[in-house]
């Protein structure tokens, strides 16, 4: 029996390696530092090194470049993500912006991670500036979308839509396999004549959020998004405005809901909208006062 050829790599790695050329596998092989990195990831994070493998051009950035040795601050990640997305035609070409961003930055991370050069806070710190800044970007092009798709002008919606962040995502604290709990608000303002009411934009907008960022594709997904924490839970409406979640909290509010929104945070769209609706919950979230009953249910 012929024996199979040996490999100057490691078994893992060539399923990326196989994707460059001659010349680009001698410069690595050369490269104790990058080949070591991309050894780390092939050995512990399989899906992810396949995965890259479908994508040869962040892989060279990444380790032929050797981008993984310098954190990404949120500026320069901003940068990326607009750089990959430029001005998406349709929601498949936003999907596949938001998608090619988030693989290329979790690659690094994961080898910055795993080879001892990003520490914890920096890890929670990078997926949630990712999340964040995907969601703004997603809601961005929703608005533009959801214009064109109705005939109306690029500010003609009529409306402020609000993403609150909550549990992980509200507090900084994702980890690999979080998902994203978001809460869909809008405030209603002046539509165009002839525009539908501005609940089923909002439906329409925060609709297409979800499918740029959760829909599986041919490159897999951004982050799950989980929307239970919205008003009424699982039986409330996707989005609601701002006066009808109000209301909701303060008088018909339950205790699981006053816990949800010890970390909530404004993330995109109408930012002082959001910290305003926020302060308007204070009394319900912080109760001054606590009898026995409302002990017993927390």
């Amino acid at each position: 029996m012929i024996a199979a050829p040996q490999s100057d790599f490691p078994s893992g790695a060539e399923i990326v390696l196989g994707r460059f050329s001659a010349a680009e596998r001698a410069l690595l092989k050369q490269d104790e530092t990058a080949l070591s990195a991309l050894s780390a990831l092939s050995v512990f994070s399989p899906a992810l090194t396949r995965a890259l493998a479908a994508r040869p051009e962040p892989a060279r950035r990444l380790f032929l470049d050797r981008t993984f040795e310098k954190r990404s601050e949120h500026k320069d990640l901003k940068t990326a993500l607009r750089e990959k997305l430029g001005r998406p035609g349709d929601l498949a070409g936003l999907q596949t912006g938001l998608r090619l961003f988030r693989l290329e930055e979790l690659v690094r991370l994961a080898v910055r991670d795993l080879t001892g050069r990003a520490d914890l806070t920096e890890v929670m710190a990078t997926l949630t500036d990712m999340a964040e800044l995907c969601l703004a970007a997603a809601l961005e092009e929703a608005l533009r979308f959801t214009a064109e798709r109705f005939n109306l002008p690029p500010d003609g919606l009529g409306l402020s839509p609000i993403i609150i962040g909550m549990g992980k995502l509200g507090g900084r604290e994702l980890n690999y396999s979080s998902d994203v709990d978001l809460i869909y608000l809008y405030r209603p303002g002046g539509s165009s004549p002839g525009a539908p009411p501005p609940e089923q934009l909002a439906d329409a907008v925060f609709s297409t959020v979800t499918r740029a960022m959760s829909e599986p594709t041919q490159d897999g997904l951004v982050f799950r998004v989980d929307l239970d924490l919205r008003p009424g839970g699982k039986d409330g409406a996707q989005a609601q405005s701002l006066e009808t979640a109000r209301k909701h909290y303060l008088f018909w509010g339950q205790p699981w809901e006053r816990m949800a929104f010890l970390k909530a945070h404004p993330i995109a769209g109408d930012l002082e909208a959001g910290r305003w609706f926020l302060s308007e919950l204070s009394p319900f979230v912080f109760r001054r006062h606590l009898d026995y009953t409302a002990i017993e249910e927390l």
